[in-house]
């Protein structure tokens, strides 16, 4: 969660008995209890270039908001998530891998959207942003690849599809070089890493998000939402920022 808005944190969405269900999709009947939930609880959808320019400004959100983000660009997300999306009244933001975007096999095989696909969405009022060039994980990589990849995908992506001020790292890791990295690409912001405990302004270049998983009840799904985390990494945070606090007291009483 990050100044009060959760931003959420999909991969792949598809019926419960369909050949790559894995940990990381979740079920097209559990998202479509979640959307419902969202829905009824009042919230309504923010664009992620919107929150960012936001906070830029320091300006109040607006409204009870909801980011929902898919990562890679499967087309599952047009497939399955589309119907419940649309029936529910949000739209999306999907972070694109733009050689996944643009390669003539990945569409064939029918794992990834096509750039036909991604521009009548776009219409619709979906947001695209970039997960870089080739999805290679950035920590693993040397400066200029790193740089490769990031400046790459915005070029080739907003040739397409217009201004792309976002970026999110690929498996959510960066060091600080990464982050300069990615500023100096022209970026706006970047998400990574997890959400902060409390309220507040977030470093645009590391924005939490809360991920989702099929093994999320409904009570898990609700406390995620309002926290920004499950309930044992909620209770981990906590203990983590009380310990700092004592240590701060202590520290303070020690050179009084």
């Amino acid at each position: 969660m990050n100044h009060t808005v959760p931003i959420l944190l999909y991969h792949r969405i598809l019926p419960k008995d369909a050949p790559g269900f894995d940990p990381y999709t979740v079920s097209v009947e559990k998202f479509s209890r979640q959307m419902r939930y969202l829905k009824a609880a009042g919230y309504g959808s923010l664009p992620l270039a919107e929150f960012v320019a936001t906070l830029q400004a320091g300006a109040p959100v607006s409204g009870k908001r909801v980011i929902i983000t898919f990562d890679d660009g499967y087309r599952d997300n047009i497939t399955y998530a589309l119907p419940v999306l649309k029936a529910y009244g949000f739209t999306p933001c999907i972070f694109l891998v733009s050689d996944f975007l643009f390669a003539d096999t990945a569409h064939a095989e029918g794992l990834y959207l096509s750039l036909p696909e991604v521009k009548a969405v776009q219409q619709a009022g979906w947001e695209f942003q970039s997960h870089g060039k080739t999805h290679r994980v950035l920590t693993e990589l040397p400066a200029d690849l790193v740089r490769e990849e990031v400046s790459e995908s915005k070029r080739a992506l907003e040739s397409a599809l217009g201004k792309i001020p976002c970026f999110t790292y690929p498996l959510g890791r960066f060091t600080d070089e990464i982050k300069m990295i990615v500023r100096e690409s022209g970026y706006s912001a970047a998400c990574g890493g997890l959400p902060e405990l409390k309220g507040g302004v977030p470093d645009l270049f590391e924005i939490g998000r809360t991920e989702i998983f099929e093994a999320d009840g409904m009570w898990a799904f609700r406390f995620k939402v309002a926290t920004g985390f499950g309930p044992v990494m909620y209770m981990k945070k906590l203990a983590g920022a009380v310990k700092r606090r004592l240590a701060r007291r202590r520290d303070k009483r020690d050179r009084a």
